[in-house]
């Protein structure tokens, strides 16, 4: 189990990976391998071990942390800033992560291989740069608000992440 998100997060919805044992387990080990490093570049290392200490069945206790983690519109400077909420920026970074690793279509019957004469093998890299960037999207707000926060969140030191292109 992860500390926001585990494999049964994408048993439904749009992020839906099929998954049969093979499947469940290698998405288990691309959630145990990124989601923690994804989060202390999030909120740097101090505030993370914070956040994570707060975290009651994966969702924080403390009402400042709740605000970062929960889906929020603010407005910041004169621009709204969009957060889709911790879990969903987890889900899309380790969506396009664990597609992008994929030999295969990902399907909702399974994992499929197309072999038929005339099929094209699917490309996933702009699936994996659109997920990938709605994920930095989140991260973005979530930076720009507890930087706008400072004396709340005065253990922030979190870096900064790109967006990615499929080109």
């Amino acid at each position: 189990m992860g500390v926001l998100i585990d494999s049964d997060d994408f048993l439904t919805g749009r992020l839906l990976i099929a998954q049969g044992t093979e499947e469940e387990t290698t998405l288990s080990a691309f959630i145990d391998m990124y989601e923690e490093p994804f989060l202390y570049e999030l909120l740097g290392v101090t505030m993370y071990e914070a956040f994570k200490a707060d975290l009651t069945d994966q969702v924080p206790t403390d009402a400042n942390y709740l605000i970062i983690y929960n889906i929020f519109n603010k407005m910041i400077n004169d621009s709204i800033i969009t957060s889709k909420g911790m879990k969903e920026m987890l889900k899309s970074y380790i969506y396009s992560l664990y597609i992008s690793k994929q030999p295969v279509v990902n399907t909702t019957v399974g994992n499929v291989i197309n072999q038929n004469e005339v099929s094209v093998i699917n490309d996933n890299s702009f699936d994996v740069a659109v997920y990938s960037n709605e994920a930095i999207m989140t991260y973005t707000a979530i930076q720009l608000y507890v930087s706008d926060n400072s004396l709340t969140y005065t253990d922030y030191e979190g870096i900064p992440k790109n967006f990615t292109s499929p080109l």
